[in-house]
């Protein structure tokens, strides 16, 4: 009995030091959702309110609109951007760089929470950890990781919350945008940035994304958002 008794605990011991060697990488994340939009595209107007909807009851989830193709609140990076994940139409959601959701279909709300609960549940290899303030267009963030990162990019994003459209209020619209590719990236590492604004924006609607993206896989390792207007 006291040999069953030993070897139990030893199997418990075991267990335990494999769940804490591998916490940092099953630590949950935030699932990142850039939605890729126009204010004339017809069926975005169906299928965008419903993802805003999921990001509201969710705070785990990140959400950006990128408004591309002449609709008059893009610009040169967020037509870059759609054309970097393969331009196939829009509404074009991408999460967390690796899973597409392009048009919207009847069940379109159960197949998009599906794409969602395995992005939550997926195991990030080496996962990023970021710290991250905003005010007043000045944006400071740092990074945590267990070991260094290569070849990947840093993104932030400015975004404005209830832009209001002629009769509609458009969310989370994406108004500035930097990209800076990094060849390692390493615990630590701190930076701020400040961003001119526009006065046309309401300070008290803005708000900051960063995350942290391998360049040859489009995985996004990391994003964190300043707060929530």
């Amino acid at each position: 009995m006291k040999r069953t008794w030993v070897i139990l605990m030893l199997l418990v011991a075991y267990f335990a030091s494999v769940v804490n060697a591998n916490s940092f990488a099953t630590i949950a994340k935030n699932v990142l959702i850039e939605s890729f939009t126009a204010t004339w595209c017809g069926p975005c107007k169906t299928y965008d309110p419903v993802v805003n909807e999921m990001y509201d009851a969710d705070p785990s989830l990140i959400l950006v609109h990128y408004h591309v193709q002449n609709d008059g609140l893009d610009f040169n990076w967020t037509n870059n951007r759609i054309n970097w994940y393969g331009n196939q139409g829009i509404p074009m959601f991408v999460l967390d760089g690796v899973t597409k959701k392009i048009g919207g279909s009847p069940t379109f709300y159960m197949q998009f929470q599906k794409l969602i609960s395995d992005r939550k549940n997926a195991i990030v290899s080496d996962p990023v950890e970021i710290s991250l303030t905003y005010e007043e267009g000045l944006v400071e963030y740092a990074f945590q990781l267990e070991k260094p990162l290569e070849n990947a990019q840093i993104v932030v994003l400015l975004v404005e919350d209830q832009v209001p459209d002629g009769r509609s209020v458009l969310r989370n619209v994406v108004r500035f945008a930097q990209t800076t590719p990094v060849r390692t990236l390493e615990d630590g590492k701190k930076e701020i940035l400040q961003i001119p604004l526009n006065p046309s924006w309401k300070k008290d609607k803005l708000f900051a994304v960063v995350f942290v993206q391998k360049i040859s896989s489009r995985e996004v390792f990391g994003a964190a958002q300043s707060h929530r207007p």
